[in-house]
């Protein structure tokens, strides 16, 4: 036999009277997920004579490359990849202020997932990363 009902928002409900299905008398074991090398990234960091160091866990990707909006240094930062797929480069002392950037994998635009700081362009959503001018800086605080 089954029931049904439609309460007053006309949320149905149903009813039979067939016995449910046996419950395992063992419960569901849960068990953590190894750790993965993304979990505890830092990006970007920040050392107190300005160089940032960026990373990203791209374990498939063949080539990783910086793009910044301005002047953030002369030379081009070097990505290195690590065995345990972690991508990472340091860049020379910025001088203090604002940077946005994106990293560039293998050809496609992407943002620092790890930096919940970022600023919104007509096309794409940039990172930002700020080299604060010294401890006194009212934004590095």
């Amino acid at each position: 036999m089954l029931i049904t009902c439609v309460g007053d928002a006309g949320t149905a409900f149903s009813q039979t009277n067939q016995a449910a299905p046996p419950v395992s008398e063992r419960p569901a074991v849960w068990s953590k997920p190894a750790d993965m090398p993304n979990d505890s990234l830092i990006s970007p960091e920040v050392t107190p004579d300005g160089r940032v160091t960026f990373r990203l866990y791209a374990p498939e990707a063949k080539n990783v490359s910086l793009r910044v909006n301005s002047d953030f240094g002369r030379d081009s930062i070097k990505f290195v990849k690590a065995t345990n797929g972690v991508w990472s480069a340091i860049s020379e002392p910025a001088p203090a202020g604002a940077y946005r950037y994106n990293f560039m994998v293998d050809g496609a635009t992407v943002p620092d997932c790890h930096n919940p700081y970022t600023s919104a362009g007509v096309k794409t959503v940039q990172s930002v990363v700020e080299v604060p001018r010294g401890a006194d800086d009212l934004q590095a605080n």
